[in-house]
């Protein structure tokens, strides 16, 4: 029975060591670029094409450098009108991270803007990070975007840090929004 006890524990740590290596080093430095066509006649016509860059959990420090810079490389690839970031660039990160970061975040290129939102992984420096890289902070607040007219379309950040309560009033709030505005054209 002892030597039953010891090989279990001897597999239990060794399948802790090969999940961990696997979260940490190995399933992180996948980078997944998806295109999605949205069809609706709620937006403009001169919205066609439009094209909308969604990042999110980049974890700074989890990956490599090479692997951020790749991010970079094929956002920019893409020519996005805007960038959408939803959060979590990490916790633990020190001045050089932060210089890092910012000049990672600042080389990526937009028609029209890039926009952030806070996630609840984010350090106390998440602001001045954003405002060092040019993006717009949309917490709790709402952007409009024009282009090539003067019918916008609204982009509105709702913090993930809300209860759910609270993520449907704001939801409601902004449907509201439209619909008012909706009736007024």
């Amino acid at each position: 029975m002892k030597k039953f006890l010891i090989k279990l524990f001897t597999v239990s740590i060794l399948l802790f060591i090969a999940v961990f290596i696997y979260g940490r080093y190995i399933s992180t430095n996948n980078l997944e670029t998806n295109e999605i066509k949205i069809t609706t006649n709620l937006i403009n016509d001169n919205f066609d094409g439009f094209k909308i860059v969604h990042i999110t959990d980049l974890y700074y420090n989890s990956n490599n450098e090479e692997f951020y810079k790749d991010m970079v490389n094929e956002i920019n690839l893409i020519n996005p009108d805007i960038l959408v970031f939803t959060g979590d660039l990490g916790k633990e990160l020190n001045e050089s991270d932060e210089t890092s970061l910012e000049n990672l975040l600042n080389s990526i290129n937009t028609r029209l803007g890039k926009y952030a939102i806070k996630g609840d992984n984010d350090s106390d420096n998440w602001d001045k990070i954003m405002t060092n890289s040019n993006f717009i902070d949309i917490n709790e607040k709402s952007e409009l975007i024009f282009d090539n007219s003067n019918i916008p379309i609204i982009i509105s950040g709702i913090s993930s840090n809300k209860s759910n309560d609270e993520i449907l009033d704001k939801a409601t709030t902004i449907n509201e929004y439209i619909e008012s505005d909706r009736k007024s054209v």
